[in-house]
This record gives structure tokens, C-alpha cells and sequence, in this order.
């Protein structure tokens, strides 16, 4: 229920949303917005247990905290709001030349083909120019659609106490899965509690992320590639760095030797001109 309601509040047709995929055949590239992930193993049986077992996971931007997108994007189209945490793209100042495309670990901008001027489509976690809902005070689309609190909206505080409290629940009990708000639910809805896997995705990885994930089945079987703690702009950026600040002694001995080559010139020119 959460696909359908994600292209009505992020301004993409219907079609343009990816239907469910199972990573075992390998993703499909195409116009995503959000997509849904499919583990499944052996029979599939039972839903989330790794043995015979099959399970869904939501996939959309990850709004990192240190976006490796908006490093590499040479005209600031792509942004993150420093108060949100929020990833934005911001199609007046996009000059279609992919880098984001590249720069995402999660394979999330994607470049539209199809459309005659091309342009980069990717989750703006429904706060784009025209929609606006966090601002307005309203959660994302896809947590208010969501039936069974499986996509919760809220802080990352407040997201990563939830996910941590879920970890701690005795596997079989009943719990009350908070839905909408995680700091201010609505509704609630109530299942026997899965074996988790006892880690919070997006809590470290690549510099951490606002959008996180907790399951019964680790996240790399559901697609999500391999990362360490560090993000890779934070690399990338130090790397760079590390290149110009050797280039700038080369420069600066270059800048003296042309002084020392035009004062030879000018002294050479001086007694030439005393000869005459």
C-alpha cells in the first residue's frame, strides 16, 4: 500500500514506480521512487525466517547524513537540509550530468530516458516544492499508508529507540507495532514478534542514515550492498584534499621560479638596454 501513495505525494505516474523484485533474479533498473525488495529461500513458507522463508522490505532514498550524492553534484542541485536531514533534488539547477547516479551506494537517483530532457527522479521524502508535507507539519506518504507500522515516520532518535526496543522483545510475544508517528502513533497494530536480526541498518553505515532498517532478515540478503561506518564522500573528499594540498608546494616553487626567471629578464634587459 505504501508504492501506490509514494508517486501521488512525490508528482511520478503510477508506472513510474517498480513493482516487487525478487533479488535472486537481480534488480531491474528503471524509474524508481520506491520499490519493494523480496527475500525469499527454499519453499517460503514462513514469512520472516531466513530457512524456507520469504520476506518484503521497503527501498527508497536513505537520506544519508553525509550524502554521497550531493558531494559529488558540481551545481548544488542536489541538497540536504541541514534542520531535516532531508536529501532533495532540485531539477532548476540539475544540468543532467548523472554524478548522483554514481555517487549513491543505494542506487537511488535515477535519470530518466525515457523523457525527452531527461531529468533525476529519486524519493524527496514528499517535502519537494509543491508538496511539502513535513513542513507542513504532515508525515510521508508512505508511513501514513502503511497498514501495519512497518514504515514509521519520526526522528531519528526517536526511530532508533523504537528499533532497539523491538530488538529487546522476546521473539513470539505480542507487541504493539506503533504506526504513522513513531513519537505520536494513532493506531496500533498487533502481531507475534519475529526473530530479529540484532542489527539496526543505517545506524553506521556509510556515516549513518535518517532512513533505517530492522528486520528478520539481514539487510544484505535483501540487497543492500556492503559498507563500512565511513561515508564514501567523507573518503572521496579526503582523497581530494590530500591531492591538491601536494599539488600546492609544486605550485608555489613554480610561482618563485618564474619570479626568479622574470627578475633575470628584467636585469638582462636593464644592461642590455645600458649597453645601446
Amino acid at each position: 500500500m505504501t508504492e501506490p501513495q509514494c508517486p501521488l505525494h512525490e508528482g511520478a505516474p503510477r508506472n513510474h514506480v517498480l513493482e516487487d523484485q525478487c533479488i535472486r533474479k537481480g534488480p531491474r533498473r528503471g524509474m524508481i521512487v520506491a520499490s519493494s525488495k523480496i527475500y525469499k529461500d527454499g519453499s517460503a513458507e514462513v514469512k520472516d525466517r531466513l530457512k524456507d522463508g520469504f520476506a518484503f522490505e521497503k527501498r527508497s532514498c536513505m537520506h544519508c547524513v553525509d550524502p554521497g550524492c550531493v558531494s559529488v553534484c558540481p551545481v548544488t542541485a542536489m541538497r540536504r537540509d541541514p534542520k531535516t536531514g532531508i536529501v532533495t533534488h532540485h531539477p532548476d539547477a540539475c544540468i543532467g550530468c548523472r554524478n548522483c547516479t554514481f555517487g549513491c551506494p543505494y542506487n537511488v537517483p535515477q535519470y530518466d530516458f525515457n523523457n525527452t530532457w531527461g531529468g533525476i527522479k529519486k524519493c524527496q521524502m514528499c517535502n519537494q516544492p509543491g508538496v511539502e508535507r513535513i513542513d507542513k507539519g504532515l508525515i510521508t506518504g508512505c508511513a501514513e499508508a502503511c497498514p501495519t507500522g512497518a514504515t514509521l515516520f519520526g526522528t531519528r532518535t526517536a526511530l532508533l529507540e523504537e528499533a532497539r526496543r523491538r530488538m529487546k522483545l522476546q521473539p513470539g510475544d505480542v507487541y504493539k507495532y506503533p504506526m504513522g508517528d513513531v513519537s505520536k502513533p494513532d493506531r496500533w497494530h498487533e502481531k507475534a514478534v519475529p526473530v530479529y536480526h540484532k542489527h539496526i541498518w543505517g545506524e553506521k553505515e556509510a556515516g549513518g542514515t535518517n532512513v533505517m532498517h530492522i528486520g528478520a532478515i539481514p539487510a544484505e540478503l535483501l540487497g543492500m550492498p556492503p559498507l563500512g561506518e565511513r561515508s564514501a564522500a567523507s573518503i572521496s573528499e579526503t582523497v581530494q584534499h590530500s591531492i591538491y594540498s601536494y599539488m600546492a608546494l609544486p605550485a608555489v616553487a613554480l610561482a618563485g621560479l618564474s619570479i626568479v626567471i622574470q627578475r633575470n629578464r628584467s636585469q638582462q634587459d636593464d644592461n642590455e638596454g645600458g649597453q645601446s
